[in-house]
């Protein structure tokens, strides 16, 4: 998506050697970085709800309850036409935001939404909206599933026509469906079909199919799901997942088996468990064996005191299950601990002593908190631990005792008044009543008095990017943007290819003067777009920063940076030998202007980055929280003074020769007396021009333009330029050149004695012409 990212391609030879447009899109994006600096981020996260569906996002009014005022009667903004009547409103009521009856999408993945608030005369009002700027992405260039989605909600609950548990596993089919695009909507509609399917019909088998695709939905993109927070929809889900388990523990499933999940029975402990690589569900009958609670490892326990320990197969976890009279300061002697937490034999008696039918303990193991989001872009404590939720079906409140939850710290050790562990509310993180029961190195036993979700939470100051303005999808013509880019990056490899060839083909050729410094350009393109696409990739990035490599990132971040550099230090130099070509026609040419142009174009890029290791290497370490792009790669500082201003003086200094050249050339013509020799300068200078364009990198000029957003046909005019680079080179030293011709034609002609005399011959006469 070259110009969709408004971003600056250069060369685009060894793109095509990776798969398809999404590596273009890739080497595109990072050009953006390195010359415009225009990065564009994301976070939709504006709303959270309750349990008890507690609205509070920024749609609802908060100072009016819009049912104290009606005895407890709703008001209502009606259905109302939008667009022409293309679209409707939904109804919504006072304090809350609609959408549209078809999701008008905007390029952040949301649906377009209207407040329902209170005129001044307390009346239902919709929120005016006519001054906003509103484009609905009916048809995007990413394959979406949100209609579908849709679509499946109102077959499913509307018309009664699919089973609640059908319409979540048909869900789940669509989220993992391959090549699609996930956007916030989509999470939205998820949790709308959720909530209802267990609203309607909770079931052991619902809750099986649910695992399955909540530990898929928990390795989707975050960004995503903290967008879909304005929603709310990652409590909801958190809250019918939880609803659905803890209404059905008593049932089997009759299902055999759940894609990536583990099902687990030991009758003779009386336990049964539900393993996945992101989220486990423990079903626990202390009545049968004194079994009470679990513990998971990272590692195998080497002496587990006699209790079995098992591994699960798809989230390379160990774990073994706690008996009720367990001790946390033998637990926090593990190894490998990462979670754990039991009913000691007395807390387990009292609380489940006036039950009406045998007590069930019910531990859920969340491997992150991607599904715990707060709304808010800034708090004082962020969650480094696995998540645990310990329920005991029919027993709610607080009680006397503390049930004890152990956790490891998966990161910093800091002193804060924040820091310990906490429980969700289903609005944000709390600590009240739980106190610390016992510490050893990285475990925290803790003692709470009540039952929900518990994790430890490190205190501090922690931002999250704001990613309203996010262009998470985009409209479908900008397809042919990318069509163009395909094309015109595989023409330049073609070429890139043709100009290696010729040079390896024919010696009297590589061995001129202009033949080394374009090599020298050419291989500088190959490198730099080669160590892009396959060394310093995101994926790569993410391993180098999650093993603390931060070495390997910085000289990753290094090298980059030094390719790009050389690659337009070799551009000045062309543009040099340029101007001594036409402008300083009778001066003396440079000894050895190769060899210096070497030592020029390849030594002096090396200067802005030995600079930033020693000044701020940490600018090369991408901030996984805040950035949108994943790179090792200069930031802030660095990027401005280490790539964006030599690049821009370079453009400079190219045009101002461009101009002097383009003005000499002019001037030779207007002295010429014969008409035909004077068109056959004209096309030919009109060829050379063409040719500097190119060669000096003026196309970067329309890049920076397309993201300033000054227009789209600033983002056609650069993927046409920019991306055929490597083809240009070639047309204008290989195909137009008459003596390079000359050589192809007789190397596929019938007389190969005359190619090996006609090379000995210039290579000879090249000796006494070629300063290099």
């Amino acid at each position: 998506m070259c110009c969709g990212s408004r971003a600056a391609i250069h060369g685009g030879a060894a793109a095509a050697t990776v798969s398809g447009t999404r590596v273009f899109s890739r080497n595109i994006f990072l050009k953006v970085i390195l010359f415009a600096l225009i990065v564009f981020r994301v976070v939709n996260s504006q709303t959270t709800t309750t349990p008890a569906e507690k609205t509070t996002s920024k749609y609802t009014t908060t100072e009016i309850s819009p049912r104290s005022i009606t005895n407890d009667k709703p008001l209502f903004c009606k259905s109302e036409p939008f667009k022409n009547g293309t679209l409707r409103w939904n109804q919504a009521e006072v304090g809350t935001a609609a959408i549209t009856n078809i999701p008008c999408l905007q390029r952040n993945g949301l649906p377009l939404t209207r407040k329902c608030q209170f005129d001044s005369f307390s009346q239902p009002l919709w929120e005016d909206i006519s001054t906003k700027s509103i484009d609905c992405l009916e048809l995007t260039r990413q394959k979406l599933i949100t209609k579908v989605l849709m679509n499946l909600e109102r077959l499913a609950f509307v018309e009664n026509s699919t089973a609640p548990a059908e319409a979540v596993r048909l869900l789940k089919r669509n989220l993992r469906a391959k090549n699609i695009k996930l956007i916030p909507t989509d999470i939205h509609f998820a949790c709308r079909i959720v909530k209802q399917a267990v609203e309607r019909a909770k079931s052991a088998d619902l809750c099986l199919t649910l695992l399955g695709m909540y530990n898929g939905l928990m390795g989707v993109d975050r960004e995503v799901l903290r967008a879909s927070t304005v929603f709310n929809s990652t409590n909801k889900l958190v809250a019918s997942f939880e609803s659905c388990v803890d209404g059905t523990y008593r049932e089997r499933s009759s299902a055999r088996s759940e894609e990536r999940v583990e099902m687990l029975e030991l009758g003779e402990l009386g336990v049964r468990a539900h393993l996945a690589q992101n989220l486990s569900v423990f079903l626990i009958d202390p009545n049968v064996a004194n079994v009470s609670g679990i513990a998971l490892y990272d590692q195998p326990l080497s002496n587990n005191l006699g209790s079995k320990m098992f591994r699960e197969e798809f989230g390379d976890f160990y774990y073994r299950f706690l008996y009720s009279n367990e001790s946390v300061t033998n637990l926090l002697m593990d190894k490998g601990l990462q979670v754990a937490s039991f009913f000691p034999y007395d807390l387990w008696r009292n609380l489940t002593q006036n039950l009406s039918h045998p007590g069930f303990v019910i531990i859920k193991v969340y491997s992150s908190d991607v599904l715990f989001l707060q709304p808010s872009l800034r708090t004082d404590r962020k969650v480094f631990s696995k998540i645990a939720s310990v329920t005991i079906p029919g027993v709610s409140g607080s009680f006397d005792g503390f049930l004890p939850v152990i956790f490891r710290n998966t990161g910093p050790s800091v002193s804060h008044p924040e820091t310990g562990c906490g429980y969700w509310n289903y609005e944000t993180w709390l600590s009240d009543g739980i106190v610390v029961l016992e510490k050893r190195g990285d475990l925290v036993a803790c003692g709470t008095h009540h039952m929900t979700q518990f994790s430890y939470l490190i205190g501090g100051d922690y931002r999250f990017a704001d990613f309203s303005e996010s262009v998470v999808i985009t409209k479908l013509h900008l397809r042919a943007l990318d069509i163009i880019t395909l094309i015109g990056c595989t023409l330049s490899v073609i070429g890139l290819l043709g100009i290696f060839i010729t040079s390896i083909l024919f010696k009297s050729w590589r061995s001129k003067a202009s033949s080394k410094v374009l090599l020298h350009l050419c291989t500088a393109m190959i490198c730099q777009m080669a160590i892009f696409c396959f060394v310093n990739t995101n994926d790569m990035t993410e391993q180098l920063v999650e093993d603390r490599d931060y070495i390997g990132c910085v000289a990753v971040g290094a090298l980059l940076q030094y390719f790009v550099l050389v690659q337009f230090i070799w551009m000045l130099l062309i543009a040099f030998f340029q101007f001594q070509r036409y402008v300083q026609v009778f001066g003396s040419k440079p000894k050895h202007f190769v060899l210096k142009s070497a030592i020029i174009g390849w030594g002096v890029p090396i200067i802005p980055p030995a600079i930033l290791i020693a000044v701020d290497r940490s600018s090369y370490i991408p901030d996984f929280e805040n950035d949108k792009s994943l790179m090792c790669y200069p930031s802030g500082h660095g990027l401005h003074l280490g790539v964006v201003l030599p690049v821009t003086l370079i453009i400079m200094a190219n045009f101002i020769i461009f101009v002097m050249v383009f003005w000499n050339i002019s001037h030779t013509m207007e002295s010429s007396s014969s008409k035909v020799i004077e068109k056959k300068k004209i096309l030919r200078q009109i060829r050379l021009l063409i040719m500097m364009f190119f060669l000096f990198g003026f196309s970067w000029i329309f890049g920076l333009l397309a993201a300033m957003e000054a227009g789209l046909v600033f983002s056609y005019l650069f993927c046409l330029t920019a991306t055929l680079e490597g083809f240009v080179l070639f047309v204008y030293f290989v195909l137009l050149d008459p003596t390079t011709r000359k050589l192809w034609s007789e190397l596929f002609g019938k007389d190969k004695d005359k190619l090996r005399e006609s090379e000995t011959v210039k290579l000879r006469s090249g000796t006494n012409t070629t300063s290099g």
